[in-house]
């Protein structure tokens, strides 16, 4: 599974979406100034797509020609699994083809990334990601299945190896669920924190439907490792990921110039996100939009050179209220109170432990942040209404 995918529902989903034709167009609202920074996100699905390079090809060629901006690129990630769809020599080239449409000169504040799991860790791997410019490796791991004696070896090698190409710097996704052992769990946590990983996002990974019994195994899993990563002085930012003291994002959000997107917290001064590939997610004029997540349809819209951009928010994002309730909870842990939420919500969060008691604000409790996806569904759906 491409975690990537995991951010979007929810609490994205509750943006709802307007489908899109094979000659639709996101709506243009003119806005964009022909200097707004841009940001591009490239997916990279599990399962192997043959021809994947030539795809991502046609959907740059695409978007570039309608992209409203030539601003500086301020961030570039390949997301997902990059190196099992692309040989070391392809993902060079891919970097050139989006040189040659993008303006993604390096200047102070510039972000590129890339997903690496630890099989990938290989030094002439890294030295490569260097050559090409990139400055942050986020270490991808899939403990969904891991035993209390699971070993860390090639985790540790592939850490080892990301810290010999300093100024590289390191974050970490881990992919757990009900067969991920709470000791494992903690070991790992204990490995990423002294690695000084300036980020560190734990992203379940489980079927939709479950027994109760299992959402209670994977609460506690969790609550141990926030417990260790706390205790090691990092910060939850959102539900689910722990930022160190001097990561970037700290600044940007005491400062209020932190949002939150499908793809994680960024700068807001980005204006525009290109998604490209399968199930790809963006931000073009201020609507939301998702590429198609079916390869064979994505293929068969290029082919037709057609976008592959299957739906879009129905309003700009900025105009949607529960939009802007998610960017104030995942960015601050606070929000204005909702003025229609009815009195029985409003006890209900007192009562779970959630919230403050406060007339103005939901001001979020530590135990309200990690279950803010609950909080943000009771509020959506007892207290905001999309056009306040």
């Amino acid at each position: 599974m491409n975690p990537e995918q995991l951010h979007r529902s929810p609490p994205f989903s509750l943006l709802g979406e307007t489908l899109g034709g094979e000659h639709a167009r996101i709506p243009s609202r003119g806005d964009i100034t022909a200097i707004s920074r841009v940001g591009i996100n490239v997916y990279f699905p599990a399962r192997h797509c043959p021809d994947y390079l030539s795809l991502l090809g046609r959907d740059i060629a695409l978007k570039a020609a309608t992209l409203p901006t030539r601003g500086a690129v301020a961030s570039l990630w390949l997301r997902g699994y990059p190196l099992r769809q692309l040989p070391t020599e392809a993902l060079t080239e891919l970097v050139f083809r989006l040189c040659s449409r993008f303006n993604l000169r390096h200047s102070q504040g510039v972000v590129r990334g890339i997903d690496l799991g630890p099989e990938h860790c290989l030094r002439e791997h890294l030295a490569l990601v260097r050559g090409l410019g990139f400055d942050v490796v986020r270490l991808v791991i899939d403990a969904t299945i891991a035993t209390a004696d699971r070993g860390l070896d090639q985790c540790q090698r592939a850490l080892a190896a990301i810290d010999e190409f300093q100024p590289l710097r390191l974050r970490g996704t881990v992919l757990y669920g009900t067969d991920t052992n709470t000791l494992f769990a903690d070991r790992l946590m204990g490995v990423l924190a002294r690695s000084q990983a300036e980020e560190i996002e734990l992203i379940q990974s489980i079927p939709p439907v479950r027994p109760a019994s299992a959402d209670c195994s994977l609460q506690r899993l969790f609550e141990g490792a926030a417990g260790s990563l706390e205790a090691a002085g990092y910060l939850l930012f959102g539900d689910r990921t722990f930022k160190h003291p001097r990561h970037g994002d700290v600044a940007l959000r005491d400062n209020h110039h932190l949002s939150y997107g499908p793809w994680g917290f960024y700068n807001s001064d980005i204006a525009n996100w290109l998604g490209l590939g399968i199930g790809a997610d963006g931000i073009s004029e201020g609507y939301l939009y998702h590429n198609t997540q079916d390869p064979a349809r994505y293929r068969q819209l290029l082919d037709e050179e057609c976008s592959p951009i299957a739906s879009w928010s129905p309003t700009p994002i900025v105009d949607s209220a529960p939009y802007r309730l998610i960017q104030a909870l995942f960015c601050h842990h606070r929000a204005d109170l909702p003025a229609r939420l009815d009195p029985a919500s409003h006890q209900r969060l007192l009562a779970e432990g959630w919230i403050i008691a406060d007339d103005r604000e939901v001001i979020l409790t530590p135990a309200g942040a990690r279950n803010l996806q609950s909080v943000l569904r009771l509020l959506c759906d007892h207290g905001v209404d999309d056009h306040g």
